[in-house]
């Protein structure tokens, strides 16, 4: 539900005057109901907002979505990825998903940061990757963080 508020946001062009210190985009997801009925101008909104940004604006990309070379290509210097392709800045290996928690490691300039959390699924380690991501480039220690 909250992609089609940001839809609506960057369509109605809502967001114009706002340049967060940190834009996360997580992923597109074809098969929901909101990018079946808003799909291209949501994307091409996307794509403007991402253009609007500056390098004082820290852009963080899942590097395994679909669009991230698009998302790339309109983003600032100032971008970083994460995901489990091995490529990616921070990237998410050895996954594992229990009943109660998640965990994987999560691998940044050499270094390999063990993550378990509480929040279970896929979708939840890209959020918690993407999160301590965003706060280590911010200035955060991600040790602190985790």
């Amino acid at each position: 539900m909250e992609s089609i508020y940001l839809a609506l946001s960057l369509s109605y062009k809502k967001l114009d005057m706002v340049k967060p210190n940190a834009f996360i985009y997580t992923y597109t997801s074809t098969d929901s109901k909101e990018y079946n009925d808003l799909g291209q101008n949501y994307f091409d909104s996307l794509m403007r907002y991402l253009y609007s940004l500056d390098d004082s604006n820290l852009v963080v990309l899942n590097k395994d979505d679909i669009s991230y070379e698009k998302l790339r290509g309109a983003s600032s210097n100032n971008c970083i990825s994460h995901g489990f392709s091995v490529e990616s800045d921070y990237a998410i290996l050895n996954e594992q998903i229990d009943n109660d928690y998640s965990q994987f490691i999560l691998k940044h300039n050499g270094i390999k940061y063990p993550i378990r959390t509480n929040l279970l699924g896929l979708v939840n380690i890209y959020n918690v990757a993407a999160a301590l991501a965003t706060l280590d480039k911010l200035g955060y220690d991600i040790n602190a963080l985790i």
